[in-house]
Parts: C-alpha cells; sequence; structure tokens
C-alpha cells in the first residue's frame, strides 16, 4: 500500500492532490511500459479471481454487481493484487459498461505480465 504524503487535501469525497503527490505516484507506475490486456469480466459470481484464458481475453470473476461501476473496480483490484501492481497502475481504458473491457497495467512489460498470469493460472 502506498502512504501518501501530508499534502493530500480531502474535498467533498474527492481529493485535491499537490504536484508532489502526482509526481510520487506517477514515479510509481511509470515504467517503459503500458500494457492494454482484453479481459472478460463475470460480474456477480461466487468466486473471486482471475480464471482462465479464452483465446487472447483472460477471464476474471467479480463478486462485485455490474452497477455503478463496482464491477470496474473490483477487477481493478483483483488484476493490481494478482499481477503485484499498485492499485494506481491498472485501469479500466475501454468497456466501462460492458462484461468486454480493455485494461491497462503500467509498469511490468508484457512478457513479465504473461508470466506472472501463468503462474497464477491452473
Amino acid at each position: 500500500m502506498v502512504k501518501l504524503p501530508k499534502s493530500v487535501a480531502w474535498h467533498q469525497g474527492n481529493f485535491r492532490v499537490k504536484c508532489t503527490v502526482l509526481a510520487h505516484l506517477a514515479t510509481l507506475c511509470d515504467g517503459d511500459w503500458k500494457i492494454k490486456l482484453a479481459i472478460k469480466v463475470v460480474p456477480g459470481s461466487s468466486r473471486e479471481g482471475i480464471a482462465a484464458w479464452l483465446g487472447e481475453t483472460l477471464k476474471v470473476r467479480v463478486r462485485a454487481p455490474a452497477e455503478r461501476g463496482k464491477a470496474n473496480a473490483a477487477v481493478e483490484k483483483i488484476l493490481a493484487k494478482s499481477l503485484g501492481v499498485p492499485l494506481d497502475c491498472v485501469r479500466v481504458v475501454a468497456g466501462m459498461t460492458s462484461p468486454r473491457k480493455v485494461v491497462e497495467i503500467s509498469g511490468p512489460s508484457k512478457a513479465e505480465i504473461h508470466d506472472r498470469l501463468a503462474k497464477i493460472l491452473p
């Protein structure tokens, strides 16, 4: 978990961040690599986690329902934890309301991500 400096100011549920915090977070995610990964999400599942490869698409199960972005947030959290990258380095960039999504992962190379996934998947 990233410990933010004291320069974060909370304001009505959203936070305003000074440049020092943005620079700090950027160094955590700013590698030479930004990988886009196609995924299929199964919301409302009884189990949570990365299930399997479906061709070129990664199947991810989440307990969260597919409403108001809850499943998208759960996908980001599961992928970040499974791949060993900070949560800020994983984000859904396409397919916000669809089960088929594109996720951008900053930091590790494509080969590193595939190696980490190979260790997780049966």
